[in-house]
């Protein structure tokens, strides 16, 4: 069940990761290595929470995910390489050919030369990394000797996803030797900018199932007049009118996408995300 109380806003989250642990947290990832905190912090793949020698702390909230030291006997015995590559990768997502904004947040300090970060994106829900859309390296190797982020603080990193992409997946890399390396990884997100209301009006509205299957139920404080459901690229599907403040919606024949149904309640208009599998 879903429950949506927003003011007006210009885009809408479709996933997120803060590595806080909460609801919020919906871009699942894995990692090559299984997170560890060893030896009293100095070699760290981890969740982490406060300040992990030169990094401050997290970004945003209390948890980031933070590497130290990540070239260490335990990673290389894990691995069985000499020189243990870290990579977090999160599943690919449908986002239905709309155009999405990728963001994240990244902390680095006291990379050397031959230390290395980063990070691909590719369009589709396959596995293989070989032939990336998007290839971009934080810090390069061979890199400068010594490098952080830039203004030694938390630097975001940004890419336009145009339009007729269907799906988009994103991993980061890491390599560092030193126990005077440190990365900070933090507010992962893909956000679309579909999701418009078009006044500051609140609507208070509970709804489920998101995933949606035949029926999509909701309530309202206010009475709803009527539902429109909208594609992804934004052509009217149906319109429903609906005249009251509790009730369900037909959608067994919406197709697998994504899909945008705009509420009117008056002067009142709310535009919510929908996905069909």
């Amino acid at each position: 069940m879903f429950f949506i109380s927003i003011y007006n806003s210009t885009v809408a989250q479709i996933v997120f990761q803060g590595f806080e642990g909460s609801g919020s947290d919906n871009w699942n990832y894995s990692t090559n290595i299984p997170l560890y905190n060893l030896n009293t912090d100095t070699d760290v793949w981890d969740i982490y929470s406060g300040a992990l020698g030169s990094l401050d702390g997290a970004r945003s909230g209390s948890f980031y995910f933070a590497g130290r030291d990540l070239d260490n006997p335990h990673s290389e015995s894990e691995t069985g390489n000499s020189s243990p590559e870290h990579i977090l990768t999160f599943d690919a997502i449908n986002i239905g050919g709309i155009s999405v904004d990728f963001s994240f947040w990244c902390n680095f300090k006291g990379y050397d030369s031959s230390d290395y970060i980063y990070y691909e994106l590719v369009f589709d829900n396959g596995s293989d990394w070989s032939s990336p859309d998007i290839h971009i390296d934080i810090d390069p190797n061979p890199g400068p000797s010594n490098a952080n982020s830039s203004g030694d603080t938390w630097e975001e990193f940004t890419v336009n996803i145009p339009t007729g992409n269907q799906y988009v997946r994103f991993r980061i890399v890491a390599y560092q030797n030193g126990s005077s390396d440190f990365i900070g990884l933090d507010d992962i997100s893909l956000t679309s900018a579909l999701l418009n209301t078009k006044d500051n009006e609140l609507i208070e509205l509970t709804y489920y199932p998101n995933p949606l299957e035949d029926k999509l139920f909701f309530s309202a404080k206010t009475e709803i007049n009527f539902i429109t459901i909208y594609n992804h690229v934004g052509q009217i599907i149906s319109k429903e009118n609906i005249k009251t403040t509790k009730g369900s919606l037909d959608t067994s024949e919406l197709k697998s996408g994504i899909y945008f149904a705009e509420i009117n309640s008056g002067k009142k208009l709310k535009t919510i995300k929908l996905i069909k599998e």
